[in-house]
């Protein structure tokens, strides 16, 4: 009997490895077609029967990946890197899932561990220097992306990438050498060629010469794709720069003509117009790139184009339009009082760190009377003239001293009491100074003050007023 089992359990270990590779098999298969959701259907159903044969997880992780769920990519990935660490491959994954999922910190620290492994590997130093980059620190990425370059020294994709980062510093030489190497591989890449020139154009005057580099880079794209309009563009705006007027003229309305309507277009059709005396032919596309350089609150966002616009209405006799574009971008320049206000208590702040105590006094008075809505701002004005009115180390005139008294009438007026006065609060502080005052009154048998801001406007109190301000609140005297 016992042989006899032997027998047929020996028979069915192949039958039952066969059929997991062909389980195996069709996984592979559904994977390489994309159909993702039909892998995890059969990986689900497989778990229902519990067979621990079959690598459900690492198939699940893939299928998931593949549909770009990347929490649950991750989830089955980090199982399968729990079990076998030195697996690479999944690691590798798991760092790929991490990052697309958005957690950046753990998929930096995954690919610095590929990379120690081996310090050469074009995947780990390429997503290394892809994570730095576009976190903001371009040139922790630099070193990275070099690494990539001695195992494949013209990567159209690392170039472009070491490119960027020397551009978002504004390094001329280095960008531009980066993207010029690239452009040899593939002077088809239009992106890329536009890019280039485009920074030229934004940096010619650290190298007045690299508009030659420029020019020479879109008669080489131009060739390979003569009737590109970005590149076209480009070349009009260079051809503005260099003061060829007519060619960006003509350059920019054959653009418009053929259906190119970008607001660029508009814009250096327009100026080339009006730089060469041409005004009434220049308000078309003026008024058009006007218009069109507007945001949603109507306001001007080219000043130039604005100005430009101006004038060629005036030379074209519309005075009347010209003087309201005018008062427009008069109105739209004008800086609110939060801004001015911010300036003055700046200021004032600048010249407090000076030990320039009545400069900055009169700074945060300014910030106070250009925005007396802030609370905030009315401490600032008033936090010298306690100083000044209760310390003795300083002599005041009258007009200072009198300025002290306003600002502690202002202060209690406007800021309410929030604790109770234990004889330390700024409060008490302004109460004390004005008892003083009143003090004085009483003793020159004064009814009435008369008391000036520091911008010389001035109010009057009477003693009583003054009396009926030193009186605390009721409900914060406890």
């Amino acid at each position: 009997m016992k042989q006899t089992y032997f027998t047929i359990l020996f028979l069915l270990v192949p039958i039952i490895s066969f059929a997991d590779n062909i389980i195996n098999v069709r996984f592979e298969n559904l994977l390489s077609h994309g159909k993702n959701k039909e892998v995890i259907s059969l990986a689900d159903s497989l778990m229902k029967q519990n067979n621990k044969k079959i690598n459900t997880t690492y198939y699940l992780a893939k299928a998931h990946e593949g549909l770009m769920h990347y929490d649950k990519a991750y989830s089955y990935y980090s199982i399968l890197v729990e079990k076998d660490s030195m697996n690479l491959d999944n690691l590798q994954s798991l760092a790929k899932v991490a990052y697309n999922c958005g957690r950046i910190n753990e998929a930096e620290q995954l690919y610095l561990k590929l990379f120690k492994d081996d310090t050469l590997s074009f995947n780990a130093n390429y997503q290394l220097g892809r994570i730095y980059q576009l976190n903001g620190n371009s040139m922790k990425a630099v070193p990275y992306y070099n690494n990539c370059l001695k195992s494949d020294s013209l990567n159209i994709s690392v170039l472009n990438n070491i490119g960027d980062c020397y551009a978002e510093y504004n390094l001329f030489p280095g960008a531009i050498g980066s993207y010029c190497l690239a452009l040899e591989q593939n002077p088809h890449n239009v992106p890329l060629a536009v890019k280039t020139v485009n920074f030229v154009i934004l940096n010619y005057k650290q190298l007045p010469d690299s508009l030659a580099t420029a020019e020479y880079i879109l008669e080489q794209s131009l060739n390979v794709n003569p009737k590109s309009q970005p590149l076209l563009r480009s070349l009009g705006i260079l051809k503005f720069i260099q003061r060829n007027f007519n060619y960006s003229d003509s350059l920019f309305t054959n653009l418009i003509k053929s259906g190119d309507s970008v607001r660029s277009n508009f814009k250096y059709l327009g100026l080339s117009r009006f730089l060469r005396g041409q005004f009434m032919n220049s308000l078309e596309p003026l008024y058009i790139a006007d218009s069109l350089f507007t945001n949603d609150q109507g306001l001007h966002t080219d000043i130039e184009i604005s100005l430009c616009r101006a004038e060629a209405l005036t030379r074209c006799g519309e005075r009347k339009m010209s003087m309201d574009l005018l008062n427009e971008i008069e109105e739209q320049l004008q800086p609110n009082e939060a801004t001015i206000a911010r300036i003055f208590r700046l200021r004032g702040l600048t010249f407090e760190t000076q030990g320039k105590y009545i400069e900055a006094r009169n700074n945060y008075w300014k910030a106070y009377s250009t925005n007396s809505s802030k609370e905030n701002l009315i401490k600032y004005a008033v936090c010298f003239n306690h100083f000044f009115g209760l310390d003795n180390k300083f002599t005041l005139s009258e007009k200072e001293y009198d300025e002290c008294i306003l600002a502690a009438i202002t202060f209690l007026k406007l800021i309410p009491d929030r604790y109770p006065d234990n004889g330390t609060t700024q409060h008490a502080f302004f109460r004390k100074l004005i008892y003083r005052k009143s003090e004085e009154m009483f003793m020159t048998n004064q009814n009435a003050v008369s008391l000036s801001f520091p911008d010389n406007v001035k109010k009057e109190f009477t003693r009583e007023q003054l009396n009926e301000m030193i009186k605390m609140p009721e409900e914060v005297k406890e």
